[in-house]
């Protein structure tokens, strides 16, 4: 029998009659896969969450009691990350064995909350705690529904660099998400991937983003 998971993840759910619901883009891979966050009463519940995190988790004696020696592909650790000093939710998604030692062994990680990526060693990761398990993970990964890249393959780093633009990607800056299709995700974890509509409201006149990028030359409508 399999194991149930130890992690809920948050799923995108209307909370309009027409469909659209406020959210945060808030890291992207190209307009084929980013990932989003619900804004609302789970913002500021994800903000208290990390400074608890990063309060626990900064202090060496508490490092030490939650050292991890190994881990597993799916794992749910405690990890740092290179761009500030706080400490976030993250799942292991490939390791690389170290010659040297097992604690120099590399740990490939995607931030559950935020859907950026890292790398660190398996000394510098702590064991996650079960009470900073009780929120749902908060990144939510998406497609831009409608739209492929030109060539039918690859988005071109201007197309990215738009998107990321038109969708105020990591501004924390709201948009507004409508769910097309929802399908179950390829890396076999829990939740669904979406496909989604996005319309930049920020602007005197709506921005649809897929409807932009066709316009700009930078995407085609999907077959």
């Amino acid at each position: 029998d399999e194991k149930e998971p130890d992690y809920v993840q948050e799923e995108l759910v209307a909370t309009s009659a027409d469909g659209y619901m406020e959210v945060f883009v808030s890291s992207v891979e190209n307009p084929g896969r980013f990932w989003v966050q619900l804004v609302g009463a789970q913002s500021t519940t994800l903000d208290k969450l990390v400074t608890d995190m990063t309060s626990y988790y900064s202090h060496a004696p508490n490092q030490e009691a939650n050292a991890l020696t190994s881990v597993s592909v799916g794992d749910l650790v405690a990890s740092p990350f290179d761009q500030d000093e706080c400490w976030y939710r993250s799942r292991v998604t490939a390791i690389q064995e170290s010659d040297y030692s097992a604690a120099e062994t590399v740990v490939e990680l995607h931030y559950m909350d935020f859907g950026e990526k890292g790398e660190y060693k398996i000394k510098e990761l702590c064991a996650l705690r079960d009470e900073y398990r009780y929120l749902p993970l908060q990144a939510i990964e998406c497609s831009l529904a409608g739209v492929q890249p030109r060539d039918g393959t690859k988005w071109t780093d201007e197309a990215v660099d738009t998107f990321e633009t038109l969708t105020h990607a990591s501004q924390w800056k709201v948009v507004m998400a409508k769910v097309v299709s929802k399908a179950k995700r390829e890396d076999g974890f829990l939740g669904f991937k979406y496909a989604v509509e996005l319309v930049d409201t920020n602007n005197k006149k709506d921005t649809n983003v897929a409807t932009e990028l066709i316009a700009q030359n930078l995407a085609v409508q999907a077959i």
